[in-house]
């Protein structure tokens, strides 16, 4: 946005042109006939005052030796001030009413603080007081308000989608990106793959900002996973998740080794090898038991306790020691 400079007013006197002003420089000293010429030409009075190319242009409108400019005339030369040219319809309006001020100005900023605040909430972005006052003052300013504006109000708060502490002391996000980010995770986490809290937060600003999309994120979720699974990658692009394709190795595991299945993640030794294989081949499961079976912890568990004991009391009976 454009900042806008104010003009400043002569000490008092005579201005340009002749035209007499007041002597604190602000506004002429017949205020109620130029009050009234510079509605005629569109515009109130402060608001002229408050622009110097502006007031000047006024000065020179009212004291033209061949007669005063008509409103048309007025609003073509502003037309063509740096000031009209630097600023767009939407930074015109909000400059305008703000030096108007009054009820309905205060009444705009309030909407626009709501809108803001309200919005925030929606995707997740956290504002201080400052930052609230600064981007309601660009909602007017920009006309984020209007029709096919809003998403430059969501670019903008994109910025402010941050970590968050919660009731419980832990961090997150809130609001779309924290709802976004969960299901981001869950993806991440049924693939047995990792991403930072860096990562979550620029794809969650990008998302908020329009420069990409929640596909485009999940996408990238779905293709790190399928280079990391190796022949099963074709499977997960299309939206299968590894800890399905992984459950008949999970649960033979849990079985042989009387583990819980909860217990057992993509990462462990066993599972790994049995998934991406020697040559990125799956391993058999009757080769994956087989190998489960020289694990230390299977000697522990009732089953092999039980088949040992049933080898030593086959043993003795061949021997006569048991009857």
């Amino acid at each position: 946005m454009t900042v806008m400079t104010t003009g400043q007013g002569s000490k008092g006197g005579r201005g340009k042109g002749g035209v007499r002003v007041d002597p604190n420089g602000t506004i002429p000293a017949d205020r109620l006939s130029r009050e009234q010429l510079a509605q005629e030409y569109g515009f109130a009075l402060n608001v002229i005052w408050s622009v110097g190319e502006l007031r000047d242009l006024f000065i020179r409108a009212l004291s033209d030796k061949k007669g005063q400019w008509t409103p048309e005339r007025f609003q073509a030369a502003v037309q063509n001030t740096q000031w009209y040219r630097s600023n767009d319809y939407y930074a015109r309006t909000a400059w305008a009413q703000e030096q108007v001020g009054g009820a309905d100005w205060t009444d705009q900023v309030n909407m626009a603080k709501q809108a803001v605040q309200r919005r925030a909430a929606q995707l997740g972005a956290k504002l201080t007081g400052p930052e609230l006052d600064a981007l309601s003052r660009r909602f007017l300013y920009e006309g984020w308000g209007q029709g096919g504006r809003a998403a430059l109000m969501d670019e903008a708060l994109s910025g402010e989608i941050s970590f968050l502490p919660d009731t419980r002391g832990q961090t997150g996000f809130i609001g779309q990106a924290g709802t976004f980010i969960d299901e981001l995770r869950q993806i991440a986490n049924a693939n047995g793959i990792r991403f930072s809290d860096s990562w979550y937060e620029a794809e969650a600003r990008s998302v908020a900002s329009g420069l990409s999309t929640e596909e485009d994120s999940l996408r990238k979720v779905r293709e790190q996973a399928a280079s990391r699974w190796g022949s099963w990658g074709e499977q997960i692009r299309n939206g299968q998740n590894m800890y399905e394709i992984a459950s008949p190795y999970i649960n033979l595991m849990a079985d042989t080794l009387e583990l819980s299945p909860d217990a057992i993640t993509l990462e462990d030794p066993y599972i790994s090898r049995a998934l991406t294989g020697q040559d990125g081949n799956p391993m058999p499961l009757w080769e994956f038991q087989r190998q489960l079976r020289n694990d230390p912890r299977w000697m522990n568990t009732n089953f092999a306790q039980n088949e040992v004991t049933g080898v030593a009391d086959a043993v003795m009976q061949m021997f006569g020691l048991r009857g």
